[in-house]
């Protein structure tokens, strides 16, 4: 099984990056993995160019369903934000939910296994906590900014296989 783990993060210059890992199993769709069972297969960032909102979510859902047509992933499960200790009215959170909208419909066309989790979601749907599976997540890939996405793959292949 493959499962496509997506996380937004919308950095100092406003222009929302979606970072995607792809893990895989070579296990039936029966059977759950443990993590030695699983590898990366692939990673990779998205950054949109476009000046204005509008084109960013464009460019970031075309880009999401060219690389899902490629890719072929059995899941995907795009990370959402954690609900914050205090509301913010700040536009990051807002750039980031729309960003997540546009990235997960455009997911869920191709992939009928697609899910939105936030992070403590994750850690359920894992069996653990978020904080587990992010460190299990981290033997998997190198870069630290992917390790939300790799959470989010891993989950997936641990709670979508039905």
């Amino acid at each position: 099984m493959r499962a496509l783990g997506l996380c937004i993060d919308i950095p100092a210059s406003k222009k929302p990056t979606v970072r995607a890992v792809v893990l895989q199993d070579s296990l039936p769709a029966d059977q759950v993995p443990t993590l030695s069972d699983v590898i990366p297969a692939d990673c990779f960032e998205v950054v949109s160019t476009s000046s204005d909102l509008a084109g960013q979510l464009k460019e970031l859902s075309a880009a999401i369903t060219g690389r899902i047509e490629s890719l072929r992933p059995d899941i995907v499960v795009v990370r959402r934000a954690d609900r914050p200790p205090k509301a913010s009215n700040q536009d990051g959170p807002r750039f980031r939910l729309m960003s997540e909208g546009a990235v997960a419909a455009a997911a869920r066309m191709l992939v009928g296994k697609t899910t939105i989790r936030t992070g403590k979601e994750c850690g359920r749907a894992y069996g653990t906590s978020k904080s587990d599976v992010e460190v299990d997540a981290a033997t998997l890939v190198a870069k630290r900014q992917l390790f939300p996405a790799a959470a989010a793959a891993l989950c997936g292949l641990v709670a979508d296989r039905d």
